[in-house]
């Protein structure tokens, strides 16, 4: 993607035997979501455009205190519901 810093680019070049002197000079003017690709899946260097993601992304930190409040939430609710039925039922049954 898109690199300007002279030792950035001088490990890519270190890293890519076949990345010439022209891709060199555009590293630092690739758009956002353009990339190079060199390497052994492609016969010459090519640029790329890459497409916005359309999964949904994993990897990130989950937030477990949102979680366990959602989750407490959850329990206090069907508590409650299981009190009203269990007060429903009584109430219906039968002296």
């Amino acid at each position: 993607m898109q690199i300007t810093n002279l030792v950035d680019q001088r490990a890519v070049v270190e890293a890519s035997e076949r990345l010439g002197h022209e891709l060199l000079q555009d590293l630092p003017s690739l758009a956002r979501g353009e990339a190079v690709v060199v390497g052994e899946v492609v016969n010459i260097p090519a640029i790329i455009k890459v497409r916005k993601r359309k999964s949904w992304e994993g990897g990130a930190d989950i937030d477990v205190e949102q979680l366990l409040d959602e989750s407490l939430k959850e329990f206090a609710e069907n508590e409650k519901n299981e009190l009203e039925w269990l007060d429903y039922k009584e109430r219906s049954e039968p002296p």
